[in-house]
């Protein structure tokens, strides 16, 4: 052992003598700094990237190089460059190895190359560790003298965000959520941190006839620091290879992957034609601002004469048929619901056929857009093939991870499947990207999923969210009066639809409201009112709703009239009958509930156990279907007693708790209880 410790004492004096130590520690101190030195200048002199790794290597490929020609060479002032001599020959008398003077210098020198490392090279590595991969791509500055053409900014905006979100791991927020930013000058810092995002892209858009200068900014949100910079001198004609060439860029510097066939998608050009382009864009341009601005109707209408028109100068544009499907998708969605009701009339799903038929066109033509498997997955859906709805919609997602209806529509696909943990999971992602226009939907979506497993608190948090950032007091008020009457408050109930109805009391919902709050409080004559002017308003606008019919039968008897009371009855029993037959999402929320209350309050009791066995075998085990079954619907008295509709009672129970218990134990993991 002490011969070892010898020979290493000798080695460590060779070292020293040959001056070998002393060369090292220069020569680290050196280039330590000349590596400082470089990483400032890189960004500022815009050098390539593969600049600084080749630095380090020289440097590593000098320091063995320094090593060596230490250990052979040395430098006299007498004699310059000689070899130095072996060991042996050095003789007793001979001045110190090093000296103390030497010795000090390198003591501080190695001191000083530690304190730099701590100072400089760990932060930064704790600093690129909190980056998520997660951006937000802000509307453009329009330069452009005419405000007519701010379509062609938007419509680069989209693009970019549209080829960024088809990036696997990198979060991507989507137009709504940006849109808010367009007049609102914050700092980067709070944008970041109302969007949740790590980066910010920047940008301007000039177009002088057909030329075009697109300006774009990476900036790290936190920080407000510009990662990146570049100018794109293009003609117009090349603004889809621009598009696709920025998003690529964008991803390099942040240091996300993209795989071949992501690349692929990205680079796709999607028509020849300019002109087709720019109808296209114009379309895109009205389906958003429907979104934005809830102003449905005349700019659906807007959006389908553009995407009509881009297919009259390119029939196999892919795109413009997609951008139809969800023209389409928007108008069936939006006739057919409104808060919980459903439209009985049958043109309605006109609008749903149609959808199907341009995805199916769209997909012969291109099968890489997430649009076309989203429309595709909502008509599955609505016709009650759930399997097939799913699997559209993961097909969606493949193609784009951040598209955000198709989160919500696989959500929605989950709780038709009975399965409300991976249904709220994907609402809570899906709530993740959104911060603008869609957000309400989202909240609304929540509020609606927690209150059927019976998480009151959780569904009027939502709900509470969904007014502050609408102020939207009448559906909101709406909305309480159901919880409240869930929860057995009815005077409280009534006191939130008359606050709906003092709002707006033209309000088809809160009229309606006013009619449930007066009918559940037995004051019938009352009830008869609201509900008289309800339909009667329906029925001007023609459009007959199967939403309370049964209600408005049972009011209808009660008051004396029960002639009306059947015709009611009979129209609520024939609609449901269509919806079931269709396999509807009404058929799988409440019209096998629906019907077999009016058989019930009838007397048919054969029809009415009939629908509740079936009822028993849907997955609408939810806390509304359960307390109006346990006593809050008049229509099952008959029967309520009954040993048989007990045992369906407690059949369907048993199933709700075991879903409840499933979200409980969720909740309760993910710390949201």
């Amino acid at each position: 052992m002490s011969s070892n410790q010898n020979k290493l004492s000798q080695f460590w004096q060779e070292l020293k003598r040959r001056k070998v130590v002393r060369v090292i520690t220069v020569y680290a101190a050196a280039a330590f700094v000349i590596l400082e030195l470089v990483s400032i200048i890189v960004e500022p002199l815009k050098l390539p990237e593969w600049f600084l790794p080749m630095v380090i290597v020289l440097l590593c490929i000098g320091f063995i190089i320094a090593i060596i020609l230490s250990w052979i060479y040395d430098i006299h002032p007498e004699g310059g460059i000689v070899k130095t001599e072996p060991a042996r020959k050095v003789k007793e008398d001979d001045k110190p190895v090093t000296s103390n003077s030497w010795k000090i210098a390198s003591y501080i020198s190695f001191v000083v190359i530690v304190g730099l490392i701590i100072l400089n090279i760990i932060p930064r590595a704790n600093n690129k560790k909190i980056l998520e991969k997660s951006i937000a791509v802000l509307p453009l500055e329009y330069l452009s003298e005419d405000p007519n053409k701010q379509y062609l900014a938007n419509g680069v905006l989209d693009a970019i965000t549209g080829h960024l979100s088809m990036i696997e791991g990198l979060r991507v927020m989507p137009r709504t959520s940006v849109e808010q930013y367009r007049e609102n000058k914050k700092s980067a810092k709070e944008i970041g941190e109302e969007l949740d995002v790590s980066y910010l892209i920047e940008g301007s858009f000039l177009m002088i006839e057909d030329q075009v200068k697109l300006t774009i900014q990476l900036v790290v949100a936190e920080e407000g620091d510009h990662l990146f910079f570049k100018e794109y001198d293009r003609n117009y004609k090349d603004i889809l290879v621009v598009q696709s060439e920025v998003a690529q860029t964008i991803a390099k510097e942040i240091e996300v992957a993209i795989t071949p066939e992501e690349k692929e998608l990205i680079e796709k050009i999607p028509t020849t034609s300019l002109t087709a382009l720019d109808f296209y864009q114009r379309g895109r341009e009205e389906y958003w601002s429907s979104l934005l601005n809830r102003e449905y109707w005349s700019r659906l209408e807007k959006a389908e004469y553009f995407f009509n028109k881009a297919l009259e100068y390119d029939p196999d544009y892919a795109s413009a048929y997609a951008g139809l499907a969800m023209v389409y998708y928007s108008r069936y969605f939006t006739t057919t619901t409104s808060g919980d009701q459903y439209s009985a009339d049958y043109y309605v799903s006109k609008n749903l056929d149609t959808m199907n038929l341009l995805a199916k066109k769209a997909l012969l033509l291109d099968d890489q857009i997430a649009d076309v498997y989203f429309a595709k997955g909502m008509y599955e859906q609505e016709s009650g093939n759930l399997d097939e709805s799913l699997g559209f919609f993961e097909q969606a997602l493949n193609i784009n991870p951040n598209h955000t209806m198709a989160l919500t529509g696989v959500a929605s696909t989950y709780r038709y499947l009975y399965d409300y943990v991976n249904g709220i999971k994907l609402i809570h992602e899906a709530e993740r990207l959104e911060r603008g226009a869609v957000l309400p939907i989202i909240y609304i979506d929540l509020q609606g999923a927690y209150l059927n497993m019976g998480f009151y608190e959780k569904s009027l948090q939502y709900l509470n969210h969904f007014l502050s950032i609408t102020g939207d007091s009448i559906t909101y008020y709406l909305m309480r009066y159901v919880v409240e009457f869930l929860l057995g408050n009815q005077e409280d109930a009534n006191k939130f639809a008359k606050s709906a109805f003092d709002i707006d009391s033209t309000s088809t919902d809160a009229i309606l409201y006013m009619g449930r709050a007066f009918l559940d409080s037995k004051r019938y004559e009352e009830a008869y009112s609201y509900y008289s002017r309800y339909f009667s308003q329906l029925e001007t606008t023609g459009n007959l709703d199967v939403n309370d019919m049964n209600r408005m039968g049972h009011t209808l008897w009660m008051v004396g009239q029960r002639d009306e009371a059947r015709y009611y009855f009979s129209q609520m029993i024939e609609h449901c009958r269509r919806h079931i037959e269709m396999n509807s999402s009404y058929s799988r929320t409440g019209a096998t509930f629906d019907i077999a209350g009016v058989y019930a309050f009838l007397g048919e009791k054969d029809s009415a156990y009939f629908y509740l066995e079936e009822l028993t075998r849907t997955n609408w085990q939810v806390s509304y279907s359960l307390e109006m079954l346990n006593g809050l619907d008049p229509l099952f008295e008959s029967i309520r007693q009954e040993e048989r509709f007990q045992q369906l009672v407690g059949k369907m129970e048993a199933k709700f708790q075991a879903e409840h218990e499933r979200v409980r134990k969720w909740l309760e993991e993910n710390d949201m209880l």
